[in-house]
């Protein structure tokens, strides 16, 4: 887990994570193992084409994965505000996730064909959990990719369901557009209290600046009232049950580096 300590300490937190981040990636192009099925296709694809390609050490490859995404954090506009994300917001609920019972047996399997204690099996199935949310979403609880995946652990619907989750596609995409709309009126807001901004810009009946307060409140009531029946949206659902079904999948793809592949 990810000490609050090192959330302003940039490049401590970036030493910490990338390892994790490293043998999540490099997995890839040692997948080739007889008699195991192929996980699904999923992360990656810039890695996977001109950071890793499948020459050199093992060695060599790491030390490429590192840099690249050492750049990569570091170059993202948000990238210290997303660790602090990670390490104060989400890190306890990976701990709570890693807690469950039903995924005990499997962290013990894991530990006992590592040699090491369940704690400390514990503790790295933790940080490579922090690690793939960090990417994924930036520990962002409304995060929507290109392919609709959604909230801070980047479900599907359909795959959310199998999971667990609720999810009420129609009423949460509903629920989507109202936030969306208040969002508008808080960054028009936001633009015109910059210095520079025009005066003489457009207000509408929502885009005076003492709207603020009740634009802010009825945007926590959709996003709560979304996180009901969008479980996606709720970070502790998403992220407890992620923990579930990466842990349950061990037996096909005995390694952490390969479940993250799922």
């Amino acid at each position: 887990m990810i000490s609050p300590r090192l959330c302003c300490d940039r490049s401590a937190v970036v030493r910490l994570l990338l390892p994790s981040l490293a043998c999540m990636i490099l997995a890839a192009c040692h997948r080739s193992a007889p008699g195991q099925a192929e996980p699904p296709a999923r992360l990656y694809p810039e890695a996977s084409e001109s950071v890793l390609p499948n020459t050199g050490t093992r060695s060599e490859q790491r030390d490429r994965i590192l840099d690249h995404y050492v750049k990569r954090i570091r170059g993202r506009r948000d990238s210290l505000r997303d660790i602090a994300r990670v390490a104060l917001e989400v890190g306890p609920i990976v701990t709570e996730g890693a807690d469950q019972r039903v995924v005990q047996p499997v962290l013990l399997r894991m530990a006992s064909e590592r040699g090491i204690s369940l704690a400390e099996m514990k503790q790295q199935w933790i940080g490579l959990q922090q690690a793939d949310l960090l990417l994924e979403s930036g520990g962002i609880a409304d995060a929507v990719s290109s392919s609709h995946a959604v909230g801070v652990a980047q479900w599907l619907a359909g795959t959310g369901r199998g999971a667990g989750l609720k999810v009420d596609q129609t009423h949460s995409d509903a629920l989507s557009a109202q936030i969306r709309d208040i969002d508008w009126h808080l960054a028009w807001i936001a633009f015109r209290q910059t210095s520079g901004a025009s005066t003489s810009a457009y207000v509408g009946p929502n885009d005076d600046p003492a709207m603020l307060p009740a634009l802010q409140t009825a945007r926590a009531k959709l996003d709560a009232a979304r996180r009901r029946i969008d479980q996606r949206y709720d970070p502790r659902a998403a992220i407890v049950a992620q923990t579930r079904y990466l842990l349950r999948r061990y037996a096909r793809f005995p390694s952490e580096d390969w479940l993250f592949q799922a």
